[in-house]
């Protein structure tokens, strides 16, 4: 049976009859815990185990009616999680698209703190310079050929970013070369001849040059972009082998809480515009099996601030 949608009236006459309808909140749980439609029961749609929630914690059974609502008509949660009941064979679900917006707006019995909610809605942002957390921050490499890549992580010695608001403006990272590890050659034996080789002069002769910097120079960020998608433009310089080049990368930040500010993202380089030449078809003929991509990986987990 598909789906009916219903508006808030019609969401309380639907109350009001016999039996009356289960009404499932979809929304995460600090949201519901802030705020819910009053009666209602909560099984968050995006837990994997959001059938087993509904069946075994909220005990429903699928000849039994529900209604479904999320946190507001431009959310697919409650359309997401109609599907799902249906498609479990629940024979009467209706979805509330308007959700607890729309609830709110209605004047609808409610339950629970305003207050909390809309703190949700409006978090405390970070501010000022925050210092890299090395301990819970990643950046991994990405090494390929034609046939094969290897892949592995590179040490953070120190850095730091500024924000103001929340929003990101600048910052600084260094890389510890010294800290470079492969991750993917099981072989202790074959990963030490790679990492040794990683020092030699036509890589990144780590001896001479045993730290890289990132500086950010322009951040454009867009406030339009949605949860999950880059938020962030970053234009800076990196300074590796000696050699200072431009670089940039979209990010993908925001502040975790007030003291604390998170970005993920990837930067793909040309290796040979720092020097890295080692078997580049750019500067080397007849490389056969020596060949290597220029362009290298990078995938950056950062995280600054406290806890």
């Amino acid at each position: 049976m598909p789906t009916s949608l219903i508006t808030a009236a019609q969401l309380t006459k639907r109350r009001e009859a016999q039996p009356a309808p289960v009404l499932l909140d979809v929304n995460d749980a600090s949201v519901f815990d802030a705020q819910h439609l009053k009666g209602a029961v909560n099984a968050n749609v995006f837990e994997m185990n959001f059938l087993a929630q509904v069946r075994e914690k909220l005990g429903l059974q699928p000849e039994q009616p529900v209604i479904v609502y999320g946190p507001n008509s431009s959310s697919y949660a409650s359309r997401l999680a109609a599907d799902k009941l249906v498609a479990a064979g629940f024979a009467e679900v209706e979805e509330f698209r308007g959700g607890l917006e729309a609830a709110i707006e209605a004047g609808l019995p409610l339950e629970g703190d305003a207050a909390k909610l809309k703190a949700l809605q409006q978090p405390e942002r970070a501010q000022g310079q925050l210092p890299v957390d090395t301990a819970e921050s990643q950046v991994r490499w990405i090494g390929r050929n034609l046939a094969s890549q290897h892949e592995g992580t590179v040490g953070i010695q120190s850095g730091y970013i500024n924000v103001v608001d929340g929003i990101l403006r600048g910052g600084e990272l260094v890389l510890d070369l010294e800290q470079i590890s492969c991750i993917d050659i099981g072989d202790e034996e074959t990963g030490g001849v790679l990492l040794k080789h990683f020092r030699d002069m036509e890589f990144f002769h780590i001896d001479q040059y045993p730290l890289a910097k990132v500086q950010i120079e322009h951040v454009d960020f867009n406030p339009h972009a949605t949860p999950g998608s880059p938020n962030y433009e970053v234009v800076g310089s990196l300074t590796l082998k000696g050699v200072t080049a431009p670089v940039g990368a979209k990010l993908v930040g925001d502040s975790k809480n007030k003291l604390t500010w998170a970005c993920q993202g990837m930067v793909e380089i040309d290796r040979t515009r720092w020097n890295v030449i080692y078997g580049s078809g750019k500067f080397f003929q007849h490389l056969g099996m020596h060949a290597v991509n220029d362009h290298i990986s990078v995938n950056l987990k950062l995280i600054f601030g406290g806890k």
